[in-house]
């Protein structure tokens, strides 16, 4: 299987796991009163469909000090008292 072929496979797998889980979600929404529906999920799914396409995961998406970002960002837990 050629490196296309396992990054075809793998993005239809995400999409159908995806769909999987939206649709127990829809179903086992707990609030009945506010139905959710598959649109709901369209900014999700947009965000996954980048994913899956190798466009990274969030976090290479921060903008750099130059763009307005963060300039320094404490990643280190504080210790326990």
């Amino acid at each position: 299987m050629s490196g296309t072929d396992k990054e075809l496979s793998y993005a239809q797998q995400l999409e159908q796991q995806l769909d999987a889980l939206i649709e127990w979600a829809i179903a086992n929404q707990p609030h009945k009163l506010s139905k959710l529906s598959r649109d709901d999920f369209n900014e999700a799914r947009g965000l996954f469909c980048t994913i899956a396409k190798g466009g990274g995961s969030l976090l290479e998406q921060e903008p750099e000090p130059s763009e307005g970002g963060a300039q320094y960002i404490n990643d280190n837990p504080a210790p326990w008292p």
